[in-house]
């Protein structure tokens, strides 16, 4: 029996459920800097972990790679800033 996606890669699973929490959860205490700031999480990927897996998989994602931020920041799209934000 195979692991479940989840299992096989638990480092990303923690990114993806953390990343959910940033944009959507206004009781995370970075949710300001994200969720607050308009940056949300496409459906596709929001909806099921083996999604957004399967995508940082084929985009390059290992579990030693140490800057995780800076690799969703350049694979992912952010929408334009709100009208009077810096």
């Amino acid at each position: 029996m195979s692991l479940s996606i989840n299992k096989q890669h638990p480092r990303l699973y923690r990114i993806w459920a953390a990343m959910k929490q940033r944009c959507t959860n206004p009781n995370c205490t970075t949710f300001a800097r994200y969720g607050g700031r308009g940056i949300t999480v496409c459906h596709e990927w929001s909806s099921t972990f083996a999604v957004f897996a399967r995508w940082a998989l084929s985009a390059g994602y290992a579990d030693h790679y140490s800057a995780v931020h800076s690799f969703l920041t350049h694979f992912s799209r952010h929408p334009a800033p709100k009208e009077g934000t810096p």
